[in-house]
């Protein structure tokens, strides 16, 4: 599999660091020189410099809308000037910028580097697990598994993936369960796709049944060939018609959706798309889209969908477009 470069995030982080300090604009003489220095080190250094000013700027200027009113009476003869720093107001907006850019603070970095099996964005696993067990591991996905006489189990820490277990052999082994988060999804001689969306998990059966157990509350729910559910955070579970499942399309290039919700098609696209997507604005989120897109054209799929929705995209950097 091919990593992110090492090098590339260092260059990022820099970038942001040296962002941060200037927007102060008290540099000393020892940091003007030193940043003078690290400009020179690279060509790549100017422009990723210039891209995390462009970013910051605007969360800065994003973060002064959203203070507090300018000036509050407070009695007859005084008035109170809320005090925020530039400073603060440029780590804050710093801070944001990393959490965008996926520098070091995403849990997805993390789970990506410590779990058992994880692709990039764009990329597609197939594996055999040691059971015999057929999976496929989508783009920008991460899973464990843990295989033993004692259990079969996958947890699916994110993204998305279709599974084809090994039989139990009449109960000779354990059976085949897939984890995320309180959900349990047991496989019961099937072919399934596990899929974490934003808020929610989505269970697609394409062949025979399985059963999903959700925060040891309520009874397994059987769901046939064809039938799709999405298991939200408290546990309640909603049917999607046939017709919305996706059925693993992604695995033949293609993502379609049936009245979707926009941060749900944003979110599988972004396992595709060369930098972060943001969508700004909740309530654009639960517009609906229908469509098949090519999972190849990625940016074109994007312009397809805001064209359609009457909304922008912003490229700011390669590495952050904003929809909105």
């Amino acid at each position: 599999m091919n990593h992110p470069s090492a090098t590339a995030d260092t260059v990022q982080q820099a970038a942001i660091d040296w962002a941060v300090i200037c927007a102060d604009g008290n540099l000393s003489a020892t940091q003007a020189a030193d940043f003078k220095s690290w400009l020179a080190q690279h060509p790549s250094h100017p422009g990723a410099y210039d891209d995390a000013c462009r970013v910051l700027q605007l969360m800065t200027t994003a973060a002064k809308q959203a203070a507090p009113p300018p000036a509050t009476v407070t009695n007859r003869h005084t008035v109170v000037k809320p005090r925020i720093s530039s400073p603060a107001l440029a780590l804050a907006a710093c801070l944001m910028l990393a959490m965008l850019l996926g520098v070091g603070l995403m849990p997805e970095r993390y789970q990506a580097l410590t779990a058992d099996y994880h692709t990039e964005r764009g990329e597609t696993l197939p594996l055999t697990l040691a059971d015999g067990s057929e999976v496929v591991l989508g783009p920008d996905s991460a899973m464990d598994v843990m295989l033993s006489a004692q259990q079969r189990r996958v947890e699916l820490l994110h993204g998305v993936a279709w599974f084809h277990p090994a039989p139990a052999k009449d109960g000779q082994r354990p059976p085949f369960e897939v984890v995320a988060d309180d959900t349990v999804t047991r496989a019961l001689g099937t072919r399934f796709e596990v899929e974490r969306l934003p808020a929610q998990l989505l269970v697609t059966v394409t062949e025979h049944q399985v059963a999903i157990a959700s925060h040891g509350k309520q009874a397994p729910l059987v769901l046939n060939a064809g039938q799709a559910v999405r298991i939200h955070p408290d546990g309640l579970r909603t049917p999607v018609p046939a017709a919305q499942a996706t059925l693993a399309d992604w695995r033949q290039g293609t993502l379609r959706f049936q009245q979707e919700p926009l941060s749900h098609v944003l979110a599988r696209l972004q396992r595709y798309y060369p930098g972060q997507l943001i969508l700004l604005g909740d309530a654009k989120g639960q517009r609906p889209i229908s469509g098949v897109f090519d999972l190849a054209q990625p940016e074109q799929a994007l312009a397809t969908i805001t064209d359609s929705l009457g909304l922008t995209q912003q490229s700011l950097t390669p590495w952050l477009t904003l929809v909105y």
